[in-house]
């Protein structure tokens, strides 16, 4: 199971290490603390970054919103 560091997961997700950071306070994304390291798997992070996709909106779905 491949581990990443904080800044690594920076880099995998394309956000900051405050973020990362928050998201860990905030219990927001998957990881593990050994000691005062956090790590991260990731599997974990791919499981994590599915849960956050939004569909995109298709036209029959509009149609079907406007019927109603």
């Amino acid at each position: 199971m491949p581990k990443l560091s904080l800044k690594e997961v920076s880099k995998y997700l394309g956000v900051s290490d405050k973020t990362v950071y928050r998201m860990v306070s905030n219990r927001e994304i998957p990881h593990y603390k050994i000691g005062r390291k956090l790590v991260f798997d990731t599997k974990d992070l791919d499981q994590f970054l599915a849960s956050c996709r939004v569909e995109a909106v298709t036209d029959d779905m509009v149609a079907k919103l406007l019927d109603h």
